[in-house]
């Protein structure tokens, strides 16, 4: 009675066995198998693809036990494996790859921290703009017997460095308005010709709002000189009349910086001191 429970019982061990492996093969011919799954393990032999062997269905880190015809038990890695009815087996990740990925995941949210805060950070490099500029200067004139006024349209120069934040530097540009005033052909009735010439330079300082935006101020002296040309064709002969002025002032102006990619768009208003006091606006184009 005792044997025939014995018998029963291995029975049952061996089918419960063959049920929790199945066959298998190497990829790689002269195949490692351990004796622990471990890479650091002792190998006790090697194995080619053509003979077949158990496999456990269950995976021992990166390794499957796996047992041979003749009784030997060992480990072989699962990037050699293929199990008949399941193909080649997915690579099984290390413990530490779980780590890995934490580590992965930390990394990534201390990197987006770290561009959410270059974004605030306002610190400019220093970059020296320049480009081309375009006002309206609301010109005031004593002349003719009176306070004239017109406004006149100027093309200019501008040099603009950046420091950093906060911090001072000396600015200069050039405008010119290519046409005089329309009060000397409106007073007089004659043909005009002539221009007007600014030229100003001093300490311009920046507060950056964030990466994109920064606001300018600051003043300096000018000179300002204008040449016109008047035409009195109700003369016989023809008579030319030539008018020049040169004059210093102080040059006030305030101005917003929209910074982009490829150019820096210069909003900006200037108030100049002069004989007579007069203001202007105007765009930059910034490189």
């Amino acid at each position: 009675m005792r044997l025939a429970s014995l018998i029963f019982l291995s029975f049952i061990f061996c089918f419960q066995f063959a049920l929790a492996q199945s066959k298998a093969r190497v990829l790689d011919p002269d195949t490692d198998v351990y004796s622990t799954p471990d890479f650091d393990a002792n190998v006790i032999g090697t194995v080619d693809p053509e003979e077949s062997f158990l496999v456990s269905k269950k995976p021992y880190g990166p390794f499957y036990k796996v047992k041979f015809k003749d009784g030997t038990i060992g480990y072989i890695p699962d990037t050699n494996l293929t199990i008949e009815g399941v193909g080649a087996v997915k690579e099984q990740p290390f413990k530490g790859d779980d780590l890995d990925k934490k580590n992965a995941k930390r990394a990534k949210r201390e990197k987006v921290e770290e561009d959410e805060n270059a974004e605030d950070d306002t610190e400019n490099p220093n970059i020296n703009y320049k480009g081309v500029t375009f006002s309206i200067i609301n010109f005031h004139e004593n002349t003719m017997g009176g306070n004239q006024v017109a406004d006149l349209a100027a093309y200019g120069f501008r040099f603009q460095p950046m420091q950093g934040n906060y911090q001072s530097a000396l600015a200069y540009d050039l405008m010119v308005a290519t046409k005089p005033p329309d009060y000397y052909a409106e007073k007089t009735g004659a043909q005009t010709s002539g221009a007007v010439f600014w030229g100003s330079a001093g300490i311009s300082n920046v507060s950056a709002l964030n990466s994109n935006t920064s606001l300018r101020y600051g003043a300096g002296p000018f000179l300002r000189y204008s040449y016109f040309t008047i035409k009195n064709a109700t003369l016989k002969p023809q008579s030319n009349y030539n008018l020049q002025d040169l004059t210093a002032g102080l040059d006030f102006q305030a101005g917003v910086m929209l910074h982009s990619r490829h150019v820096t768009i210069d909003l900006g208003l200037r108030y100049f001191w002069d004989k007579e006091g007069y203001g202007g606006f105007g765009v930059g184009f910034l490189f």
